[in-house]
């Protein structure tokens, strides 16, 4: 009996009708994303998309190389040297696979592709064996972001891939509730901290720096004779960016506090790099009474601080080293007072006028 679709198999490791074909003596397969459950139609349409599948791979194949999305995502991984980052890098790496198949040529994938990807996060799934896991939209536009990165990489090593039009496919967010201390709250939790992370809070507060960037400082990036500091940030550029920033009086006056050297780790514990400060930052914000607070809200906490002492935005965005004005533009509505103040300015005189 012949079969009923000469394109498509089933999987019993996907749950998605997998494309089959030849072109020119080569072997080509690669998930439908098409269900084999539930309608009978599946079938026909999976069979559909495979027959232009192989439609588009004859009409591509004076291409010079293909680009398997697995060893494209493997020598991404490899560019990776956080292993945390590596660790999430790979969580969303493995969905990416699951979907589009090891064997896809990069090069194949269409916006279309895209679409479905993102209806398909949409799905509840299974996650750290919870059941009916509901993505949120950031943590799709995360998955998104992370395939961006992937193409980057594809098209660094000479693939041709057409736009894709991710960006467009990002999700809308919700607004982030910025999340700050008041300068007792401060005062409270550094006064709870342990002692080789109450420097740690202060430095955060005194410059608004990232964990990342606060953790891994060290004394060769502090130039105490002309008052600065240079911090390594993460950006698209080649390398990274740098980002300089001012010692004032009373970070000076902390910087000495720490006995300053030629080079090596600035926070230290008991002669080692502080390297995890999670526990005792939990530790001391259940001590000091402070709920739903995360040390990068340190930051938030100096962008609010800056901010309603009347800073221009501008000057904040410099501070912080914030690549958009729009990231710091997040923190406008905290000026009430300077706002109120200016519009009192002008329209307060209109208004006091007389006729």
């Amino acid at each position: 009996m012949p079969r009923k679709y000469k394109y498509i198999y089933k999987d019993s490791k996907s749950p998605y009708w997998q494309a089959r074909f030849s072109v020119k003596g080569r072997a080509y397969k690669k998930s439908t994303q098409i269900p084999h459950e539930g309608a009978s139609k599946n079938a026909k349409i999976a069979e559909q998309i495979a027959i232009e599948l192989k439609q588009q791979k004859e009409a591509n194949k004076g291409k010079l190389k293909i680009y398997f999305l697995q060893d494209i995502i493997l020598e991404h991984a490899n560019k990776i040297t956080k292993a945390r980052s590596l660790e999430t890098y790979t969580s969303y790496a493995t969905a990416i696979l699951e979907f589009f198949g090891n064997n896809t040529d990069i090069q194949d994938l269409t916006p279309k592709d895209i679409t479905r990807f993102v209806e398909y996060l949409k799905i509840p799934t299974t996650i750290r064996n919870q059941k009916n896991v509901i993505r949120s939209p950031s943590t799709i536009n995360r998955y998104l972001s992370t395939l961006s990165s992937i193409i980057k990489t594809a098209k660094y090593q000479g693939a041709i891939i057409n736009d894709l039009f991710i960006q467009q496919q990002k999700q809308k967010e919700p607004d982030a509730i910025i999340r700050y201390l008041s300068q007792d709250e401060v005062d409270r939790l550094v006064d709870c901290a342990d002692e080789h992370l109450k420097p740690i809070i202060r430095f955060a507060v005194l410059t608004g720096a990232r964990k990342g960037n606060i953790l891994t400082l060290d004394w060769k990036q502090i130039d105490l004779d002309n008052r600065i500091i240079i911090f390594h940030v993460k950006s698209d550029k080649q390398g990274g960016k740098v980002h300089t920033l001012p010692i004032y009086q009373e970070l000076m006056d902390l910087l000495i506090e720490l006995n300053p050297q030629s080079s090596g780790p600035v926070f230290t514990f008991r002669g080692k790099p502080v390297a995890d400060i999670k526990k005792s930052f939990k530790s001391a914000r259940t001590k000091a009474g402070i709920e739903n607070f995360r040390f990068h809200d340190l930051r938030h906490t100096t962008a609010s601080m800056l901010v309603q002492s009347g800073m221009q935005l501008s000057i904040v965005k410099e501070v912080l080293g914030h690549q958009d004005i729009n990231t710091t533009l997040r923190y406008a509505h905290l000026n009430k007072e300077v706002i109120d103040t200016a519009m009192q300015g002008v329209f307060g005189r209109k208004n006091g006028r007389k006729n």
